[in-house]
């Protein structure tokens, strides 16, 4: 039995050094930051917060979670506080290289990039063989437009470390992109690509160089390769301007559309009013509902609540709270809590299929709810806007509106984004829509049942997703970060 306890003691150990806790934690605070971790990965950004801060109270100089903290912080919108505990790290272990390059990366991301330039020179003091170091400082050089300095950062990055991928791709693509050194800038994506043939963002900037080149084929098959595997506007943006080359108007509306919808940059706009304007009423339409389509099948994971209010009821003042969730395999879930149904009710949402558990308790679900969800299924199908590739399409004012038997889909224009839908007696109106990462999110819904003489009114909540923002390569395609 002795042994048993001592094995588990070292076993313990050993997990918190492979963990790479940089605190000395109680078993207590241990278990503590091991829910904080299990809330990260449910997406609960409040209960991962309050754990880990919980675990900072009980060791001061938990640096691992000071750090997680900085970036839950930021993914919630707190930036105040991100940067506050940003500070705490630096006072508790500011003369540590791997904090200081960790401080350097945060401010970047948080546009303070006199900053981080700053945390990049003490890292070089601290570790002068630091290629991170020197590539975050190549970065802030040259979002300050000194390329001179920039340069000579990026190739001190690479004498240190050959491999160093980020470097060699952002060196090479801004050669490209200053179309100047062009052979050199060859050689450099070459190498980038090499080390990571599977990297949407060394690839775009293989693209980019080709479009730089002439090659325009080439430059097509390479942008489109990379915009499969990652959705980026610069990527979008750069595929756009190939497909004028190519002479590809339609192509090039949707590719610069793509680009805007994920960031609104003027130039961009720019460059669709352009195209657009040489387009055919038929073909836009056409191309406006795969748009569409594509604010839906970009959205991440996040989940929310929906407060909902039964319009009809004389007890409208009350409402039930649903809460939801959605995953990038579309799947749906949405749960009934047994204060609302006893038991409760767990209803999930595949392609266009519900399945409710404990199927004995559908019945329980309020009829214009369990009609509402219905419609839903349909709108997470993969052939809901198929079925409106061939409507009869009209515009009214700035809306699009989409025919076909019994269902109508209508679109705004400037957007694509669905306004209303009309199907089977069943009215969904979308009031409002809120920004989430790379997407929208309908937040503010109003149904109308024709058969039932019943209105709804959906409301969400908090909207909470984590996304791996730590991750080096989720960049634009210059290879900044």
């Amino acid at each position: 039995m002795m042994k048993r306890k001592i094995s588990i003691s070292i076993l313990m150990c050993m997990i918190l050094i492979l963990n790479g806790n940089l605190f000395a934690a109680s078993y207590d605070a241990y278990k503590i930051f091991l829910q904080g971790n299990f809330d990260c990965k449910a997406g609960d950004i409040d209960n991962a917060i309050k754990n880990y801060e919980k675990v900072i109270a009980l060791d001061k100089n938990a640096f691992a979670v000071y750090k997680k903290l900085v970036w839950l912080y930021y993914n919630s919108g707190n930036i105040d506080k991100a940067l506050q505990i940003a500070d705490k790290i630096n006072y508790l272990d500011g003369n540590n290289p791997q904090t200081t390059i960790f401080l350097a990366k945060f401010y970047f991301f948080v546009n303070k990039l006199d900053i981080g330039k700053q945390f990049c020179e003490k890292t070089i003091k601290l570790d002068p063989n630091s290629a991170d170091a020197y590539y975050y400082l190549g970065s802030a050089y040259n979002e300050n437009k000194d390329f001179e300095n920039a340069e000579k950062a990026f190739l001190k990055a690479i004498e240190i470390n050959p491999a160093h991928s980020r470097t060699i791709n952002y060196l090479g693509y801004t050669y490209a992109d200053k179309g100047i050194k062009l052979k050199e800038s060859e050689k450099l994506i070459a190498r980038a690509v090499a080390l990571e043939p599977k990297n949407s963002i060394y690839l775009d900037s293989s693209g980019w160089l080709c479009y730089r080149q002439g090659k325009f084929d080439l430059a097509e098959k390479l942008l489109l390769e990379a915009a499969d595997g990652m959705k980026c506007h610069v990527i979008y943006d750069h595929l756009g301007d190939n497909y004028v080359a190519l002479n590809k108007v339609s192509q090039a509306w949707m590719a610069y559309s793509l680009s805007y919808d994920f960031k609104q940059g003027k130039n961009v706009k720019k460059k669709l009013d352009l195209v657009q304007a040489k387009m055919s009423q038929e073909e836009l339409y056409k191309q406006m509902l795969l748009r569409s389509k594509d604010n839906y099948t970009r959205l991440l994971s996040f989940k929310t609540g929906f407060k909902v209010k039964f319009g009809s009821n004389p007890f409208s003042k009350n409402f039930l709270y649903v809460p939801f969730s959605y995953t990038q395999s579309n799947n749906v879930k949405i749960e009934f809590s047994a204060t609302v149904v006893m038991g409760g009710i767990s209803i999930s949402i595949k392609n266009g299929k519900a399945k409710i558990t404990p199927e004995a308790f559908k019945k329980e679900i309020p009829s214009a709810v369990s009609n509402f969800i219905l419609q839903a299924c349909d709108i997470f199908s993969d052939n809901f806007y198929k079925q409106f590739s061939d409507a009869k399409i009209t515009r009214k004012g700035n809306s699009l509106i989409y025919s076909k038997e019994n269902a109508k889909l209508t679109l705004n224009m400037d957007t694509a984004l669905i306004e209303s839908l009309s199907q089977n007696g069943m009215i969904v109106r979308i009031l409002k829509y809120e920004d989430f990462c790379i997407s929208k999110i309908p937040t503010k819904i109003k149904v109308i049942s024709k058969n039932m003489n019943t209105k709804l009114f959906l409301e969400a909540t908090k909207i909470s997703h984590i996304d791996d923002i730590e991750n080096e390569n989720k960049s634009s395609g210059s290879g900044k970060n």
